[in-house]
């Protein structure tokens, strides 16, 4: 019994051929009953794409259409055999891991990890029971465990006693993991396969077609073996290939180890950094001069890295695109949201609060809190400028002057977040209190399905939701509890890498990474980031698995990755009436980049190729136009500055800080007093000049309106200026203010000291003072602007009178410059 295998013209594009085939093999005349067949594709895209085109061909043809299961290869294991026990999830199973480990002596896992994570420290436990569980999987999936690994290792000449020590560990641990699951009647997905596996049960009534699957596990091998005799293998590629390929359709990797693929010099572009390669992508779009509609050219992305250049880029030309690989959902308001609370939960700093209050659905939450405050955020950074809060805590609500916008908007966010405690929780408290979130800020949001935003949101509440009541279900034994934050992160980390598959909407050209090219069927194909150690891709360093004890066990292995790589190009170069493959020289951070060995042929052409792709730096041929955009060289900008409204009445009257800004640039003097424009930050981490500056002032008036101000004792001046600072300082900073603050008051505590010593000597010299912070108001100084009166207006900071009728006026400085 043994799978067939079909060869199918690498020529043409897969998907079509795939589904022609299944019509011609299992239709009948006036239908297309294809209920009894599981076609197995690599991803989830290739399935949905399999099935349209059946539709489409079932239409042409006019007969019904009764479509097959679609699945892809990670779905199909639990097809073929019945489980006995409930799956672990995830979360349970990596909790396992954690106790797995935790029953294993310090002294045992010292020799595993060299340093042991403290009992309290959750997330390292938890990064390692999921680092244990990848390798756990991997293994499994080429029916091998951490015994079997221990025992074949050892055939190795460089295996030294101390990895097989290693290993033991490893293996103790796995028997924990399992006996852990086994005591709660949980099973293990993979050891559940390779139980059906070792016991002959897999069974299928369903036709099985594999659909460019050329590279599987041993595990789904043997399950196929089980079932051959209802396995078709499709296998695109000329038949006289057949050799190159094994019995169930995948590579024989040593066959492919020597090919190359023939690629014109034409197809090859080299392009400086990431915005090059995606400027690089667009003149080869313009090159097709309107041949191709979107939907018949396809962007590949191997590099995820080129992805934003490249998206960024369509979009400044009006190209309508669509990212294949879905946006990432722990990129959505609702994850970042907990990320928020997290972060400040622990900490309420001053800087987590502002990102929690600047997340723009915790905004709109609080405008519909405080419909009557205009501006939150400013006010946030002005609260910041002035006061320089470390922490914000309930403290502020007192200090605070009542019905301040901070204080309002600090009170409302406590009020949100009281369901976390400030103690350890169970995860089941935990999920409470991510309902009720999620609840308070969605729960009377309206959500567009249409709008991507609107249905990112939507999707990512959801998942949320289903990972809160997934924490429910975990067993309470192994549910340990943990501080709000640690477990928010947790719940993010659960959400993981997961996207939100794109709508298929208008037509637009489709980003898709590389092992979906293969059975991509559109007819323009422009590939970016083609650089070496993305395809071919490689895995050098790794913690378990070096890549000589793979190739020792026959896991995944570089030669395994090259041999998947090679094949990919050789359809891509086959089925594609157009080709453009991009290579660029450096990463975004500058980091020098090679280009993919693929793309060097062997024979004489080699020396003009390795020019090609190595020699000197080329510059580029420039951007290409964009409306909108600054481009060097033009005489007229893209955007010209505005022309300033004329006032009503001319100024008649300005301060001496206006006056000293309107010298150094009128245009920026009409916007920020005339227009009332500046900008708004919280970015300072000390006193900026003007507070620190103002706060002496304000300890300084108050010292010329009381009557210390005529003591000639220095130890009383210094008092009374200290006791000043503190009030004041306490009542500007509170009780938590920056680290810099801190320094900035011990200075200016030195200064008022120093002020104190010379206060004391000018006293006694018969000088007193007379006036404090002094206004000039309107015309009382006027000079000549035009013809026309001008006055200054502003305070003098002090005037002091002698006994002798002299008058001396004072202008404090704080800064570097009198």
């Amino acid at each position: 019994m043994s799978i067939q295998r079909v060869f199918v013209d690498w020529g043409r594009p897969a998907l079509e051929q795939a589904a022609q085939y299944l019509l011609e093999r299992f239709s009948v005349p006036e239908r297309a009953n294809l209920q009894s067949v599981v076609a197995v594709v690599p991803g989830a895209r290739a399935g949905r794409r399999l099935l349209e085109i059946l539709v489409d061909l079932a239409e042409q043809n006019e007969v019904a259409l009764f479509p097959p299961r679609i699945v892809t290869v990670g779905e199909l294991p639990e097809l073929l055999y019945v489980a006995k026990l409930p799956f672990a999830d995830d979360l349970t199973q990596n909790l396992a891991w954690v106790q797995a480990l935790k029953d294993l002596s310090r002294t045992r896992l010292g020799g595993l990890l060299g340093t042991v994570p403290d009992d309290s420290d959750f997330a390292a436990w938890l990064g390692l029971a999921e680092r244990l569980a990848a390798l756990h999987r991997e293994l499994a999936a080429d029916r091998l465990d951490f015994e079997q690994v221990a025992q074949r290792a050892t055939e190795l000449k460089h295996f030294t006693r101390a990895e097989a020590e290693r290993w033991q560990v490893l293996r103790e641990i796995q028997q924990n993991y399992l006996h852990v699951l086994d005591e709660r009647k949980l099973w293990d997905k993979q050891t559940a396969r390779l139980f059906a596996i070792e016991r002959g049960e897999c069974r299928t009534d369903s036709e099985l077609v594999l659909i460019g699957t050329v590279d599987m596990n041993r595990a789904l091998r043997a399950m196929l073996d089980q079932v051959a005799d209802r396995v078709t293998a499709l296998i695109f590629a000329p038949e006289e290939l057949a050799d190159d390929f094994d019995e169930h359709g995948c590579l024989i990797s040593e066959r492919w180890r020597d090919r190359w693929v023939r690629l014109e010099d034409e197809q090859i572009r080299v392009a400086e950094g990431p915005g090059d390669q995606a400027d690089e992508m667009i003149r080869a779009l313009a090159q097709f001069n309107g041949r191709y509609s979107p939907t018949e050219i396809t962007i590949g992305t191997p590099d995820e890295r080129v992805v934003p250049y490249v998206r960024q880029r369509l979009q400044e030309c009006g190209v309508p695109a669509r990212y294949g690989a879905g946006e990432r959902l722990d990129q959505a308001g609702p994850v970042r949201l907990l990320e928020a609370v997290g972060e400040f939960l622990p900490t309420r700093s001053y800087g987590d609060f502002a990102s929690l209050v600047r997340h723009p659905d915790v905004a709109a939450w609080l405008s519909r809190k405080m419909p009557d405050q205009s501006d939150p955020l400013a006010a946030l950074d002005e609260f910041h400028e002035t006061r320089l809060p470390a922490r914000m805590t309930d403290d502020w609500l007192e200090s605070l002057p009542k019905g301040h916008p901070v204080a309002r908007t600090l009170s409302w966010v406590l009020r949100l977040l009281r369901p976390f405690s400030d103690s350890a929780q169970s995860l089941a408290e935990v999920a409470e209190a991510v309902r009720s979130l999620l609840v308070a800020i969605y729960g009377g949001r309206p959500l567009d399905l249409d709008r991507p935003s609107d249905r990112k949101t939507a999707r990512a509440c959801q998942r949320l939701q289903e990972i809160a009541d997934g924490l429910d279900q975990v067993p309470t034994e192994l549910m340990p509890d943990l501080e709000p934050a640690t477990a928010l992160r947790l719940i993010v980390r659960l959400v993981g890498g997961e996207t939100l598959a794109p709508v298929l909407g208008e037509p637009a050209i489709e980003l898709l990474g590389w092992l979906e090219l293969p059975l991509d069927d559109a007819p323009a194909l422009i590939v970016t980031g083609l650089n070496e150690g993305i395809v071919p891709s490689s895995r050098n360093a790794d913690l378990f698995l070096p890549d000589g004890l793979r190739r020792h066990l026959q896991l995944e292995d570089n030669d395994r990755r090259f041999a998947r790589d090679v094949y990919a190009l050789h359809v891509l170069a086959a089925s594609r009436e157009r080709l453009v493959l991009i290579t660029g020289r450096r990463t975004a951070d500058n980091e020098p980049l090679l280009p993919s060995r693929l793309l060097f042929p062997r024979g004489e052409s080699l020396p003009r190729r390795t020019r090609q792709l190595l020699g000197e730096e080329q510059p580029t041929s420039g951007r290409g136009d964009v409306a909108g955009r600054l481009r060097p060289g033009r005489a007229r900008a893209d955007f010209p500055i505005p022309q300033l409204p004329k006032l009503d009445q001319p100024v008649r009257t300005m301060r001496v800080t206006e006056f000293r800004d309107y010298l150094a640039c009128p245009y920026r003097y009409f916007l920020r007093h005339r227009l009332g424009l500046a900008t708004s930050a919280d970015t300072s981490q000390e006193m900026p000049p003007n507070i620190f500056g103002g706060l002496i002032h304000y300890v300084l008036q108050d010292f010329g309106t009381e009557d210390v101000k005529d003591s000639t004792s220095a130890e009383q001046i210094t008092e009374f200026l200290e006791d000043r600072l503190a009030e004041r300082a306490g009542q500007e900073f509170g009780s938590s203010p920056l680290p810099a603050v801190r320094v900035q008051l011990a200075q200016a505590r030195e200064r008022l000291r120093a002020f104190a010593q010379w206060q004391a000597r000018w006293r006694q010299e018969g000088w007193r003072i007379e006036f404090v912070e002094h206004s000039v108001k309107d015309e009382q100084v006027p000079f000549r602007v035009d013809g026309e009166p001008m006055y200054l207006i502003g305070r003098i900071d002090r005037i002091d009178r002698h006994e002798d009728g002299r008058v001396m006026i004072f202008d404090y400085k704080t800064g570097g410059k009198p």
